[in-house]
């Protein structure tokens, strides 16, 4: 395919894939009150905690930005079966089986790691209010919270995906294990980067995102093994029937015996027949003449 339809072909993915999240949107507008129930109800037990709205437009613009992060929920399977069909064409006929692996653990993960992170919600905010003054109420800006909020549950939800993400690399060649394993301090320093990059300010957030960022490390590796195991037989299968075949398109045809002649079929030589032998033909011939003569067995009668 020409460079130019590659870039059609991925506008139009882009296109379905912002479709796919207006529509989820939509649902997660008509989902609002629910929602905001589950993301204010790890404050719901704090004492001297509070929300507000700083502006009349606050209020729509914070149920907008919950309905867009509900609809990249509701259409994650749409979007992960779009990305793959978009990459896809450019696989081999082995990997493309990968698809419906990559659709349903990508999207289990995400959600593994949402609800990781809501359940770890109560404790990071709890944490985060001992810092307050003895004697002052804690009153946050609504928008401000549900940001902080919905920024955890998105990076959880992605950095979940890490062992698919290795699984897949390694089942497409990108990445050995071996390799992996190697670069073991450098992702564990990497973890902890990221974790404070995507979370607050804080050492307690950026614990409870690095320590399990790095047992998903170990469990990509460990999935990736056995993926290179089974890797490995099904190429050592296809490798012998190939050279089975070989050998049958090569192997030569038994020569096969020549068929008699007729003419060999008989007792000698044509033409060393004795009196008492003729030719087939010539012996039906010749038939009605024979029994206008005598045997030639019979005795010659003697003259009187």
């Amino acid at each position: 395919m020409p460079f130019w339809e590659h870039l059609e072909e991925l506008r139009w993915t882009i296109v379905k894939m912002i479709a796919a999240v207006a529509l989820g949107a939509c649902a997660g507008w008509w989902l609002y009150d629910p929602a905001f129930a589950l993301l204010t109800g790890p404050i719901q037990n704090l004492e001297g905690v509070r929300l507000r709205f700083d502006s009349p437009l606050a209020p729509f613009m914070m149920k907008l930005q919950v309905s867009l992060v509900l609809g990249v929920i509701f259409s994650l399977p749409l979007l992960f079966a779009l990305a793959w069909s978009f990459v896809c064409p450019g696989l081999k006929p082995g990997e493309r089986r990968l698809g419906l692996w990559t659709i349903t653990a990508g999207t289990g993960f995400f959600l593994a790691g949402v609800g990781f992170a809501y359940a770890m919600l109560p404790l990071i905010i709890r944490f985060l209010a001992t810092f307050s003054v003895g004697g002052v109420d804690l009153s946050w800006n609504i928008n401000i919270y549900l940001g902080f909020v919905l920024r955890i549950l998105m990076a959880f939800g992605v950095l979940f995906e890490l062992p698919v993400v290795i699984v897949l690399l390694v089942s497409l060649d990108l990445v050995r294990t071996d390799t992996l394993r190697k670069l073991r301090p450098y992702a564990i320093v990497l973890a902890f980067l990221l974790a404070a990059i995507l979370t607050p300010p804080d050492i307690f957030s950026q614990i409870i995102l690095g320590v399990p960022l790095v047992a998903l490390y170990e469990l990509g590796i460990w999935a990736g093994s056995i993926q290179e195991k089974r890797l490995a037989k099904r190429r050592a299968l296809e490798d012998d029937e190939e050279e089975t075949s070989d050998n049958v398109g090569q192997a030569e045809p038994e020569p096969t015996a020549p068929m008699a002649s007729r003419e060999t079929d008989n007792p000698g030589p044509v033409d060393d027949l004795s009196p008492y032998q003729c030719r087939p033909t010539d012996c039906l011939e010749d038939l009605p003449a024979l029994f206008d003569k005598r045997s030639i067995f019979e005795e010659d009668e003697p003259e009187p």
